[in-house]
């Protein structure tokens, strides 16, 4: 799935909705991936710190490469450069290597094989005014700070409120949840792509509604195991212990 051109100087608010096992995080997944490989500048060993300068080969290069018999990918082939960085080779992405671009990615889940920050509620909101949240993607699953029932909690308020910024920080943000009303009214509204992901378990292909009018992604599908080796669907994201600490807290006030 490769990404529709948008103007990085806007910010997308984009929120994905499905049923359980649709798809929804291999979408936010996948539309993260494309965005790091299409702007890739390096490839890193994550063992030995080794690294090559990279780029992401043009129309004649992937012409060439088709010519002689070999499927392009835009997650696999590159142009990657020598240790003094004069010349260069089309070659596929060494095996465990990580993407390194230009983008910086923030997720309370974990992603593979390029390069992104794991956030907690903490993070976030001490770093609420920071420019460290601009030009960027915030990809926030299973209502991390954006569930409707908490959406009085301090952390929650200070996000709402942050996310109405999206714009001005160009900080793009993926919002994970099943539902439309599970989700902080706030974030409903200023969202600019509502998607809805649907899988096809016999095909293995996700297609993807867009609801209502949006600048930066249009409907279609893509081939969902492209994307598989980027996260684990098996995490769960954890409640924070400060949140757990509150919640505690206000049990025993009531006892």
């Amino acid at each position: 799935m490769v990404m529709d051109e948008y103007d990085s100087t806007q910010a997308d608010t984009r929120l994905i909705f499905g049923d359980q096992g649709a798809g929804k995080t291999n979408t936010a997944v996948a539309t993260v991936v494309d965005d790091c490989f299409i702007n890739v500048t390096r490839v890193i060993n994550p063992i030995t710190g080794e690294w090559r300068k990279a780029c992401p080969l043009n129309d004649k290069e992937i012409e060439l490469l088709e010519s002689k018999g070999v499927s392009y990918s835009h997650l696999k082939h590159m142009k990657i450069f020598s240790n003094d960085g004069k010349s260069s080779k089309i070659l596929a992405k060494p095996e465990g290597w990580v993407i390194d671009s230009p983008i910086k990615v923030f997720s309370n889940f974990h992603f593979y094989g390029i390069r992104h920050k794991y956030i907690d509620e903490t993070f976030l909101v001490e770093n609420i005014n920071e420019s460290i949240l601009s030009n960027a993607w915030l990809v926030l699953d299973e209502g991390f700070l954006t569930d409707k029932q908490d959406t009085m909690s301090r952390p929650n308020k200070m996000v709402a409120k942050f996310g109405a910024q999206g714009r001005r920080k160009k900080l793009h943000t993926i919002i994970i949840s099943q539902y439309a009303d599970m989700v902080n009214s706030r974030f409903i509204r200023f969202a600019t792509t509502k998607v809805l992901c649907k899988y096809d378990k016999f095909t293995k292909y996700i297609s993807l509604d867009i609801i209502g009018k949006s600048d930066f992604m249009q409907p279609g599908d893509y081939y969902a195991p492209n994307y598989w080796k980027f996260f684990k669907h098996d995490e769960t994201v954890n409640i924070s212990q400060q949140s757990i600490d509150n919640y505690m807290a206000d049990v025993y006030k009531k006892r």
